[in-house]
């Protein structure tokens, strides 16, 4: 289990380890800033709470776990900000709110496959020639641990799904909520999401952020 001062720990060690990556000079004849977006979508886009997202997107109702298994941050921290490396990385926790083990372990037999969703704007992951190909990579770990890249277009909003190893709540990787006994409610850790932007640093690439969700499904007992 990581203790939970230990997580904002892990993330600045994993950063200053080289996940922020040299800036780098841009490519001969081409411009230092490619990204034709040049502002975010209005505020009246950003999602703010699991309700409010089901009833923008109906068919995430469907696709998505019950809603008691969706722990998600909606707001807060540096998301909803139009930022590029500079201003970066993108940090926020999300809490899980539920108990799946509660000796923290067997997760593989108690847990469905469990993801990490992210809904960003303005993710140039395919640009094309932009840039002499040298398209947008933001890099997405958990608690630390690399996930993959955000995957997207310009100018449109997007979902990115990354499976989570059930392993890495066997591990401590990954933290449910801590359970303290029969009456007593658990205790909720947070799970620190962060999203390195544009880490190729070639022709400033932005995106924002709007929301984070872990899906969680038990497989077997509720606690």
């Amino acid at each position: 289990m990581l203790a939970r001062s230990r997580i904002p720990t892990i993330i600045r060690e994993a950063l200053l380890l080289g996940l922020l990556l040299t800036p780098a000079v841009p490519p001969s004849g081409q411009s230092a800033d490619q990204d034709p977006i040049t502002e975010a979508p209005p505020a009246s886009e950003n999602v703010r709470t699991l309700d409010a997202r089901l009833l923008a997107d109906p068919a995430a109702a469907i696709k998505a776990p019950a809603p008691d298994e969706v722990f998600g941050t909606y707001d807060g921290y540096n998301l909803d900000q139009y930022l590029g490396r500079e201003q970066g990385p993108i940090v926020f926790p999300v809490y899980l709110t539920r108990v799946f083990s509660k000796n923290r372990r067997d997760y593989g037999d108690l847990l469905m496959q469990p993801q990490l969703v992210i809904r960003a704007w303005d993710v140039d992951s395919f640009c094309g020639n932009a840039c002499n190909g040298l398209c947008e990579i933001d890099n997405v770990y958990l608690n630390g641990n690399y996930l993959g890249r955000l995957s997207g277009a310009t100018g449109t909003w997007s979902e990115s799904r990354f499976d989570i190893p059930t392993a890495w709540f066997d591990q401590g990787k990954v933290n449910d909520a801590l359970y303290n006994g029969p009456g007593t409610p658990p205790t909720p850790e947070p799970n620190w999401v962060a999203i390195d932007i544009d880490v190729q640093t070639v022709c400033h690439w932005k995106v924002r952020v709007d929301f984070g969700e872990v899906w969680a499904r038990a497989s077997g007992r509720r606690f």
